[in-house]
């Protein structure tokens, strides 16, 4: 899947695997002292409050930056969301014998 796929992704996350409740993107800012500042996105539900993996992007806010920084930053926290969704959609299967 391209990261095209994901942009819509109210459509996209499946409801709660444990209430059936609706999933929506959080993010919060990571402030590190042992890595470059960013964002923690991951999925959470809106009634109990499961949530899946953070996946972490950073996001720096420097004018400085090239237009290919900016380019990959982007393209960094678009992979984030993407395997943020991926796992929260993500469902075990069981198998009966």
């Amino acid at each position: 899947m391209n990261i095209d796929h994901f942009i819509m992704t109210k459509e996209l996350l499946k409801p709660c695997p444990f209430c059936g409740g609706k999933a929506e993107e959080s993010s919060r800012y990571d402030s590190d002292d042992n890595r470059p500042d960013g964002e923690q996105l991951f999925i959470e539900c809106s009634d109990c409050c499961a949530k899946s993996a953070e996946f972490y992007a950073v996001t720096i806010n420097d004018i400085h930056l090239t237009p290919i920084q900016r380019k990959e930053q982007k393209d960094n926290l678009l992979q984030a969301r993407k395997d943020s969704i991926e796992a929260w959609n993500k469902r075990c299967r069981r198998k009966y014998h």
